[in-house]
């Protein structure tokens, strides 16, 4: 498969369209909870953990390892240095989900060095 992750956020996209048959997706249900939202949370968690691992490899080869040798697993805080790094604009990238009218800017905190809330 060429293009593993992209086929993966597609299955995932198609799953929060499913979702929002039952629930929209509006700001006034944010603090709606079920199962599903979850298994769907964790699992976008998931791959974003896995993409930026990839990402930081690319951009800076080996420099997981260092950081893996020195106290255990990187995490999204050593993502983050190695990422806005080499993307120092990464903070204003906003995502726009037209047809629920919204507007995220996803990697906002990585302008003070800090992980995704």
């Amino acid at each position: 498969m060429k293009y593993p992750h992209w086929n993966y956020l597609l299955s995932l996209d198609s799953d929060l369209y499913e979702i929002s048959r039952f629930v929209e997706i509006n700001k006034d249900n944010y603090k709606t909870y079920s199962l599903e939202f979850t298994r769907l949370f964790l699992a976008a968690c998931s791959e974003i953990d896995v993409v930026a691992k990839l990402f930081c490899e690319r951009i800076q080869p080996g420099g997981l390892k260092k950081i893996q040798g020195k106290r255990g697993f990187p995490n999204m805080n050593d993502y983050c240095k190695i990422i806005t790094g080499n993307n120092r604009n990464l903070h204003k990238m906003e995502i726009n989900l037209p047809r629920y009218e919204i507007n995220l800017f996803p990697w906002s905190e990585f302008e003070s060095q800090k992980p995704p809330s």
